[in-house]
């Protein structure tokens, strides 16, 4: 089974680019999706991961291997960080829209 790290609490988890079900860190910038990568068994072993959890539980830095991380963050560069869920108006703001177009228009005719 895939183990990964959390890299802000050390949570264990099964997915490396998951949200964390304890802190809800989820990472999405290049640098934090590369360090949660090396911190999973697809880099490091077990041994490895669990002196990474406990590194990052005691507040220290977790010992992850640079080159590794300059790695991943190259497979991540240039890829859209993920962008905020798109937002759909509940039903019925389509006729507040329209009712604020027509007043918009109203006042530019009344004004002119």
């Amino acid at each position: 089974m895939a183990r990964a790290i959390c890299i802000r609490c050390g949570e264990e988890r099964s997915r490396a680019l998951a949200a964390c079900t304890r802190c809800g860190f989820l990472p999405e910038t290049a640098h934090d999706r590369a360090r949660s990568m090396v911190a999973s068994s697809q880099v490091l072993g077990g041994a490895q991961l669990d002196a990474v959890r406990a590194a990052i539980e005691q507040d220290r830095e977790p010992d992850l291997p640079l080159p590794r991380v300059l790695e991943y963050m190259e497979l991540f560069d240039g890829q859209a960080e993920s962008d905020p869920p798109v937002r759909i108006p509940p039903r019925g703001c389509g006729w507040l829209l329209l009712c604020a177009v027509l007043l918009a228009l109203l006042a530019v005719v009344l004004t002119a």
